[in-house]
């Protein structure tokens, strides 16, 4: 059986690969990931562990309270001693999109690996990408040798992994 995810973990994590991403790509991983040059505060945003634990400063977001969480407070301009970027406040629009993620609890992938930045996840179900596309029927190769073979699926590994067998 597979699991599910709430609708709200869903939409958290197509709001993280669409909008917070390119935010934090754009505003912040100069500074704050595993490509900077000097990693500032100790606080890695390109990694959902970096994010989680938070850097010197403390916990990074408290989800579900935008808030109560340091990054809204950084990004808002709010505390004179706390202002992310430095090189100048985010757009209206970028400021209510991380509120937005952090309300609906702050998701952005399945694993703590170090993620991509160069690298699109593919969400949309309309796109040309395989696992998107409908399965058709093929006609199984012919193969030398074919009493190795006790399933048709047996001759697609024969194939691919031995290209003797033709």
């Amino acid at each position: 059986m597979f699991a599910t995810l709430p609708v709200c973990a869903i939409e958290s994590v197509e709001l993280f690969e669409n909008k917070i991403r390119p935010i934090f790509s754009k505003h912040c991983y100069e500074c704050h990931s595993t490509r900077a040059k000097r990693v500032r505060a100790g606080l890695f945003l390109d990694s959902r562990q970096g994010r989680t634990r938070g850097g010197e400063s403390g916990s990074l977001i408290i989800p579900s309270l935008p808030d109560q969480s340091l990054l809204m407070r950084a990004v808002r301009y709010t505390d004179s001693e706390l202002r992310m970027p430095p090189s100048g406040q985010l757009s209206g629009k970028e400021i209510a999109n991380l509120e937005r993620w952090i309300k609906i609890g702050a998701d952005s992938n399945r694993n703590n690996s170090l993620e991509n930045t160069n690298h699109k996840r593919i969400l949309n179900p309309e796109s040309q990408h395989w696992a998107f596309q409908a399965p058709s029927k093929s006609v199984p190769p012919e193969v030398r040798g074919g009493q190795l073979s006790m399933s048709i699926i047996d001759q697609f590994i024969l194939l691919e992994k031995h290209k003797w067998c033709l």
